[in-house]
């Protein structure tokens, strides 16, 4: 016969079973407002796309954004106003009224409400997203000061089509200016180079990055800091390089 302390032990053991397995399946809390930046990337029709945006959540559904895209060759940067509405517990449609067009991108969101990632959802498109959220508070330079590691992905324009190119770097941060070191694969080709280049960043954290390597070439990025020194993202601006980097900072 079970004696009086392990039935009491038993029945605990019952009990926590139910309430894990409804923390493992609860639903998401409502889209949370405040601001958030994206980093979307794919293709749209044949021409390969990226975008850097950074956006608001309004507690009414708007939604209000600025936008840097890269099409090909082709770039434009531009304010829309849009809306969000919930799908089910953890999924959000996006939509974004742009200049030429209306888009739209389904989201899944974290528990807390946040959205975490995207697919745009029009014909003949495949855009992929990642979101940040975005502290309310304003951006410096200085936030980024220490050692910063980075992921980049994309392509290279060599006169007839794209070639896909990744680079992964370790730069240190000093108030503004940078150096680094950056390992490259261009289309399977090996190189390395140090670099150094500053920043000029807006308040809202949208920031310009110019870069020069020891090879003696410049590259121009748009960039959005994030709050907090957490990093940045950047999309670069020069017509024969698309790319698209997450920078990490990780240490003071």
């Amino acid at each position: 016969m079970m004696n009086k302390c392990a039935w009491i032990l038993a029945l605990a053991a019952s009990l926590v079973v139910p309430t894990q397995v409804q923390a493992e399946n609860r639903g998401c809390a409502q889209p949370k407002a405040g601001r958030y930046v994206v980093m979307e990337r794919g293709v749209i029709g044949t021409e390969p796309t990226a975008r850097l945006i950074q956006e608001r959540w309004m507690p009414n559904g708007r939604i209000t954004g600025i936008v840097f895209e890269r099409t090909g060759q082709d770039s434009r940067r531009e304010r829309y106003s849009g809306t969000y509405q919930v799908l089910s517990s953890c999924q959000v449609l996006v939509k974004r009224q742009l200049s030429s067009t209306t888009e739209s991108t389904i989201n899944v969101l974290n528990p807390n409400g946040e959205p975490v990632f995207g697919l745009a959802t029009q014909p003949q498109t495949v855009i992929s997203s990642r979101w940040f959220p975005q502290g309310p508070e304003t951006c410096q330079a200085s936030e980024l000061n220490g050692v910063v590691l980075s992921r980049q992905s994309g392509l290279s324009w060599d006169g007839s089509r794209w070639q896909p190119n990744a680079v992964v770097q370790r730069e240190v941060w000093d108030n503004g200016a940078v150096r680094g070191e950056a390992i490259s694969s261009y289309n399977g080709r090996q190189e390395q180079a140090s670099y150094t280049g500053d920043i000029k960043t807006q308040a809202d954290c949208w920031a310009r990055l110019t870069e020069t390597d020891s090879k003696g070439v410049d590259y121009n990025y748009n960039a959005v800091l994030l709050s907090g020194g957490r990093g940045y993202i950047y999309l670069q601006n020069d017509a024969t390089d698309l790319t698209l980097g997450l920078l990490e900072r990780v240490s003071p």
